[in-house]
């Protein structure tokens, strides 16, 4: 395998131990507030993370996609793949104990999503939950 490659194998298992340890932090079952926030570089930190993350995502979006036509992939139905595995994703998060509180107005909303989707999905598979 390539060594930039690797790399990035190295870096993707390294964040994913960051937004663990991130998480769990932000949820424990004691209400405090993570000891990370209480440094005064916090702010200076997570925003130039966020901030090299990002340009990172626009490069790779556009390696990824040039990767795809290169290659014969339809680029439709890859960036389709990469949405429902990042709504899975999202929805994983989303049925952890909660970092916030959910409005009663954010259920809805939720809720409403979620029964479009399926609706929508269930229309296309009828097999789909029978």
């Amino acid at each position: 395998m390539n060594r930039a490659l690797a790399r990035v194998q190295r870096i993707t298992a390294e964040l994913q131990d960051i937004q663990a340890e991130l998480f769990e932090t932000g949820t424990s079952s004691e209400a405090h507030t993570p000891a990370f926030l209480d440094d005064p570089e916090c702010l200076d930190v997570l925003s130039n993370f966020k901030a090299r993350v990002d340009d990172l995502r626009r490069l790779l979006f556009f390696f990824v996609n040039n990767l795809t036509m290169e290659i014969g992939v339809d680029q439709y139905q890859a960036i389709h793949a990469y949405r429902l595995r990042r709504a899975a994703e999202l929805l994983d998060v989303l049925s952890r104990p909660p970092l916030l509180v959910l409005s009663g107005e954010e259920e809805v909303m939720i809720e409403r999503s979620l029964t479009r989707f399926l609706d929508k999905y269930r229309a296309q598979k009828p097999e789909f939950g029978s």
